[in-house]
């Protein structure tokens, strides 16, 4: 059974589930039930720098809402970006444009704090 999403932004922007472009912000769609992994594609000025969630259910009159907004907005710039890692890796991430990011998924997958701990930037992932 399809679950139903919105995700919302300030402005009309691609929505990509799952690293594919599916949808565009604002408006609702339909995905497989599961744990998805929300994000805006490039550029990447937005935050979070992604959403991963659980998408079950949902209804066309109560559809999972995701929100993105602006990073240069003053709390976003306040707060550091989003953190992923590998579990196995010496290094973190700070955005899923970069493709060894994207590749990341599931239980070997660790995030914010835990991501940051012990592990150096990314060469190429700074905000």
């Amino acid at each position: 059974m399809p679950e139903h999403v919105i995700v919302t932004y300030p402005e009309s922007r691609m929505v990509r589930v799952d690293r594919s472009p599916m949808s565009v912000t604002n408006l609702q769609f339909q995905v497989s039930a599961g744990t998805k992994i929300f994000d805006l594609g490039s550029p990447t000025d937005y935050a979070p720098p992604f959403v991963e969630v659980e998408v079950r259910g949902t209804n066309p009159n109560a559809p999972k809402t995701i929100e993105f907004t602006r990073r240069w907005t003053v709390a976003a710039a306040a707060a550091p970006p989003e953190a992923i890692a590998s579990r196995n890796s010496d290094v973190f991430h700070v955005t899923l444009a970069c493709p060894d990011a994207a590749k990341i998924v599931g239980a070997n997958a660790v995030y914010g704090d835990e991501a940051r701990a012990g592990r150096t930037l990314h060469e190429g992932c700074g905000p």
